[in-house]
Order: structure tokens, then sequence, then C-alpha cells
């Protein structure tokens, strides 16, 4: 049994899931949004660390897959307040001892969908199909793209497992 936790940092507020797998089968144990206190900085940042080594204590992830930062010409501000919470995010996962991966968004649309540049909708949409549970939760994106990120990284780990053991048994065969 793995529990995967998935992070989608953000400048307003930040995105996150848990989902188990257990011979082959995925149960979603979480899907949320984080919202920052209104106070300052401080607080926001605190907060946001508190609340990662509370996610982490909650679920106990084998590994979590958080969103990498990314540039976006239209918002080049936007930048460093997302590294400065992706920073915040992986201090408060080093002190927990939890591994993870960072994912950049086209990688994780393009592992789940098959196209690294779709919509958020229909990530989304994709999403819905695989849980049908989640069909009438009214949560913002962030959430789903979290759960993406977990999942992503469910069918990524299984895809090196295959790829390490096709590997170690030609070598057993010659």
């Amino acid at each position: 049994m793995k529990r995967i936790l998935g992070i989608d940092p953000g400048s307003a507020h930040t995105g996150y899931a848990c989902i188990e797998e257990h011979q082959n089968r995925y149960r979603v144990l979480t899907l949320g949004v984080w919202k920052p206190p209104a106070n300052n900085h401080f607080s926001l940042v605190r907060s946001l660390w508190v609340n990662v080594c509370e996610w982490v204590e909650s679920f106990s992830p084998n590994y979590v897959i958080v969103e990498d930062t990314f540039a976006h010409p239209q918002r080049p501000r936007a930048l460093k307040k997302l590294a400065e919470m992706t920073g915040v995010i992986l201090s408060a996962l080093a002190y927990k001892n939890s591994h993870w991966i960072l994912i950049p968004p086209a990688r994780m649309k393009k592992t789940l969908t098959g196209n690294g540049r779709v919509s958020k909708q229909q990530v989304r949409k994709y999403l819905i199909r695989m849980f049908p549970e989640l069909e009438h939760i009214h949560v913002e994106n962030d959430a789903f793209d979290a759960l993406a990120l977990a999942l992503c990284g469910i069918l990524m780990n299984r895809s090196i497992q295959k790829s390490a053991f096709s590997t170690q048994s030609k070598k057993v065969v010659k």
C-alpha cells in the first residue's frame, strides 16, 4: 500500500490531495485548498509551513509530489511569490524527512492525458472519470491539480518499477 501526497503551490492558495494505492486500486483520502491568513507575510509563510507538516503527519505519505515552479510570461512577478511558497513547502518536507519530487505541470498533464498542453478543466474531467465520487465536490482547480500530481506520482513510479523489473529480468536471463 502506498500513499502519495500531491501539493500544488500557489501565490494565492495551495492545493493538496492524498491518494492511497492498494493492489492497483486508488482511493482519495483528502482533497482541498489551503488559504492563507490575511495578516502578513510572516503569518502566511509560517501557516503554510505548519500546514504542510500537519499533512505529512496526518497522511504519512511514502513520498510527496510538488508542482515545479514555472515562469508565466504574462505574470513575471508571480514567479517570485510562487518560488517562495515552493521553498516553504520543500523546507517543511525536509524538516519532516519526507521524500519529494518536483514535477512540471506539462509533465503531469502528459503523464495523465498524453498531452502536456491540456487545460485545467480537461485535467479535472480526466480525474472525475477516474474518481466519479468527486463529480459533485466543489473545490478550486488547485485541489484537482494536487490530486493530478499525486496520481501522476503513482503512475510514474509504476512505470519506473516496470522498467527496472524488465531490465533486471534481462540481466537474469543472460
